[in-house]
């Protein structure tokens, strides 16, 4: 790895809480390779505000909202591409990339993950944040981006949904919060990052974003240069 005192300082960072987020990630996705995807885009958005973070628990913190950002965005466009493959004008454009949900791992029927994956988003993600990764209300409405009421609601829907679909059905929702505590951080505990690739990935991430922004940049320069000898010549 190379790069200056910051990007090695960021570095580490990735390292040492890859692990700790792949597993919060992969309990909000509810696969392998989607979590890893979900990391990166995390990290790469952390590295972009690395200087103005005061500690690593501020980083890590800022890291969580990214989390759950992007796996509302994903599943939000899941659902858009669901509804644009089920249009009568657009029939047969269920395996074009944008429409319908892309191939992904299949939880095990019945089991806790996949009943987790029949929640909308926001529910699911309060329930991750929660009960697999023991946040506080505060610490779950700075990640989700609301307020504690709103952990409380989301928290509220997710637990009712769950005790209609989970197997074996839980006495009560103590119980079901009891087993939540419980199985989720089991669930994520074989799901462990390489640290070392983890924070190349978010480097190499990162500049290929500073690159890929550059070329915007450049090329809408050159096109209003183009305009204005137009305008100039016309």
């Amino acid at each position: 790895m190379t790069g200056g005192p910051a990007d090695r300082d960021f570095a580490a960072f990735a390292a040492e809480r890859s692990t700790a987020l792949l597993r919060t990630a992969y309990l909000l996705t509810g696969g392998r390779g989607a979590a890893h995807d979900l990391l990166q885009i995390a990290l790469v958005a952390v590295h972009r505000r690395w200087r103005s973070f005061a500690d690593r628990e501020e980083a890590t913190a800022a890291a969580r909202r990214e989390l759950v950002a992007a796996h509302v965005g994903w599943r939000a466009r899941i659902r858009l591409g669901d509804l644009l493959a089920d249009s009568p004008l657009l029939a047969g454009t269920a395996g074009l990339p944008g429409f319908g949900p892309p191939p992904g791992e299949a939880p095990p029927r019945g089991g806790l993950l996949a009943a987790l994956a029949g929640l909308p988003p926001r529910p699911r993600a309060a329930l991750v944040l929660r009960y697999g990764d023991g946040l506080s209300e505060a610490a779950t409405a700075d990640a989700l981006g609301g307020g504690v009421a709103d952990v409380a609601g989301s928290t509220e829907v997710g637990l009712a949904r769950l005790r209609t679909t989970v197997e074996p059905a839980p006495a009560d929702d103590d119980a079901l919060v009891r087993r939540l505590r419980l199985e989720l951080p089991l669930l994520a505990a074989d799901v462990v990052a390489d640290p070392r690739a983890t924070a190349d990935l978010a480097l190499d991430g990162a500049r290929y974003r500073r690159g890929h922004v550059a070329g915007l940049v450049a090329v809408g320069a050159f096109l209003l240069v183009v305009a204005l000898l137009v305008v100039l010549t016309s």
